[in-house]
């Protein structure tokens, strides 16, 4: 099962804010290997860079166990998709979704 990120397809492009104005983005990932036993470590954060600047990174505490991978032999812990940044705090569901 995939969990939070819809199948929408955005382009990505500059995202201006007023002071005080607030901006999101979605995260999904697997969370299961649907393999028996097999498991993936569970983070303790989520850091990431946006622009390309190291001083444009963000880190908070995020506790999640991302799978991933197409078969067993091809099983691949931390498989994240990230979607484009958008303004507003978010519909659940993403930008461009009904």
């Amino acid at each position: 099962m995939l969990i939070g990120l819809p199948q929408v397809r955005r382009a990505a492009a500059i995202v201006t804010l007023a002071p005080s104005s607030v901006a999101s983005f979605n995260l999904g990932y697997p969370d299961a290997t649907r393999y028996g036993t097999a498991s993936c470590p569970t983070s303790a954060e989520l850091n990431f860079i946006y622009n390309g600047l190291k001083e444009n990174e963000i880190t908070m505490p995020l506790r999640i166990q991302p799978y991933g991978g197409s078969t067993v032999a091809k099983s691949e812990c931390g498989q994240i998709k990230v979607s484009v940044i958008y303004p507003g705090n978010g519909d659940s569901r993403g930008p461009g979704t009904s």
